[in-house]
């Protein structure tokens, strides 16, 4: 299974998502095309540490959130809040 971080650059918050969460999220923003999100999305390794991902992030800002792939508030909810 494939893991991204993504991060919102408005809220500085990040979550670490599976890939079902990712390809939801960018339906969400292609189907929103006119409007512009401020979100990063970077494949992670398989040997990635998120432990230490996550006290790096922290230590940068930013605040971990856990997003449920069952919950389409809560994606939508991340998405639009990195709208500009």
């Amino acid at each position: 299974m494939r893991y991204y971080e993504v991060e919102n650059h408005i809220t500085n918050e990040f979550a670490i998502i599976e890939e079902t969460i990712y390809k939801q999220m960018i339906d969400m923003i292609d189907e929103y095309d006119d409007y512009f999100f401020e979100l990063y999305f970077r494949e992670m390794s398989g040997d990635e540490n998120w432990d230490n991902l996550i006290e790096e992030q922290a230590r940068n800002g930013y605040e971990y959130v856990c997003i449920d792939e069952d919950d389409s508030d809560e994606i939508y909810d991340f998405v639009f809040s990195a709208q500009r």
